[in-house]
């Protein structure tokens, strides 16, 4: 239930040296399985995690301040669920946001979100 995140810097020799971030998403911690997807959308960057038992649970940090972002829980979504295994996918551009949720069993469900000024809630 842990999720990390990874960036790389080029060696001289032109491969990639992958670093673990470890800020960011400290306080990252669901059930197990965890399956995730980022989307920036404004000032916020928006990260949902795919559970074992088909549930979405979403993290939110600000992408205005300097340095890297760090990840906080909030409740947008809580009402969407899989059976098992959710494995979460985004699309976001101008101010529509689509999720595609598949899971273990082969179901697949789409949702259509609207960014208003609060919060991004599921229709």
């Amino acid at each position: 239930g842990n999720v990390s995140g990874f960036r790389y810097k080029t060696k001289a020799d032109g491969m990639p040296e992958w670093e673990k971030i470890d800020d960011s998403f400290k306080n990252i911690k669901v059930k197990r399985y965890a399956s995730p997807a980022l989307f920036k959308d404004a000032d916020k960057i928006y990260l949902l995690v795919g559970q074992q038992d088909g549930r979405i649970s979403t993290f939110v940090a600000d992408a205005g301040k300097t340095g890297m972002p760090v990840f906080y829980r909030n409740g947008y979504l809580g009402d969407i669920q899989l059976n098992n295994h959710s494995s979460p996918a985004v699309f976001s551009k101008n101010g529509i946001i689509e999720i595609s949720i598949g899971d273990y069993n082969g179901n697949l469900k789409h949702f259509t979100c609207k960014n208003d000024l609060v919060e991004i809630k599921a229709n």
